[in-house]
């Protein structure tokens, strides 16, 4: 059975837990937002839930929330994907995102490549796995407003 921590509750952080809340082979679902109250609202509505406030741009606080997690889906916006995926590494749980990682100075390209290379590493040090931009239309959205 899995212990999985949604980072972010909103559109799509408690479409995931909704699905997620369905499948068998998923045992708890942490629901971790900085807006307590709307983690609660989702922890309500499922069964396998709890809610918890997490802030961020705190790395500690990613991981102290998700102790245990066996992954950590990472619904919230861009800037914060290095520090949860930080978090996912410093207790050697596999993690996903679904937007591409900004790095504060680097083009789309360079920080594709750090990702994909460098953090790949140390995801595969630690047994885990991380699986990154796999939005519903990842990139597409970029096209069309470019």
């Amino acid at each position: 059975m899995k212990k999985v921590m949604i980072m972010g509750v909103g559109a799509q952080g408690s479409t995931i837990a909704k699905r997620l809340n369905e499948q068998e082979n998923v045992s708890a679902i942490i629901c971790a937002d900085f807006d307590i109250k709307a983690a609660d609202e989702l922890r309500k509505t499922q069964e396998k839930a709890t809610a918890v406030q997490v802030n961020a741009k705190e790395v500690e606080s990613i991981g102290k929330a998700a102790d245990g997690a066996d992954i950590i889906v990472n619904g919230l916006p861009i800037q914060f994907n290095m520090n949860v995926m930080e978090a996912a590494l410093t207790i050697g749980a596999c993690y996903q995102d679904l937007c591409m990682t900004y790095l504060d100075g680097q083009t789309a390209v360079e920080a594709s490549r750090f990702i994909f290379t460098e953090q790949d590493k140390k995801f595969k040090e630690k047994g885990a796995l991380a699986l990154t931009n796999t939005g519903s239309a990842p990139g597409l959205v970029n096209v069309v407003v470019r």
